[in-house]
């Protein structure tokens, strides 16, 4: 297994892109009217990092386990893309079924992640 210290970059933004994905729907909508971003700000934080996670998998940088514990929220990202834009508003952010699944899968990436994350 590869050795990766807990203040790893791609770790530190891949812990705290699952968290806020891991939230209430109010906290997220909070959080994201503070930065003043729409809803699909949390995918695509959530893209920015599993792709540098996943490239420093592919280099041995990281240990498999980083993309094996968040590889089902991409795919959940990727059906609600299909989805169309209805699934990016505010109202869909907190009474849909994608949303709470996204959430509850997240929380499980978050648990997994432990023992690389802390």
């Amino acid at each position: 297994m590869t050795e990766c210290a807990p203040q790893d970059a791609g770790l530190r933004q891949l812990r705290a892109s699952l968290e806020r994905l891991s939230w209430p729907a109010e906290r997220q909508l909070s959080h994201l009217q503070s930065l003043q971003v729409d809803v699909d700000e949390l995918a695509l934080e959530f893209d920015d990092a599993f792709r540098l996670v996943c490239g420093k998998v592919t280099k041995g940088r990281l240990p498999r386990l980083a993309v094996e514990a968040t590889q089902p929220i991409d795919d959940i990202l990727d059906r609600m893309t299909n989805a169309g834009a209805q699934i990016w508003r505010s109202d869909a952010l907190e009474d849909s079924p994608e949303w709470a699944e996204l959430r509850a899968q997240s929380s499980q990436a978050l648990e997994a992640l432990k023992p690389l994350v802390g």
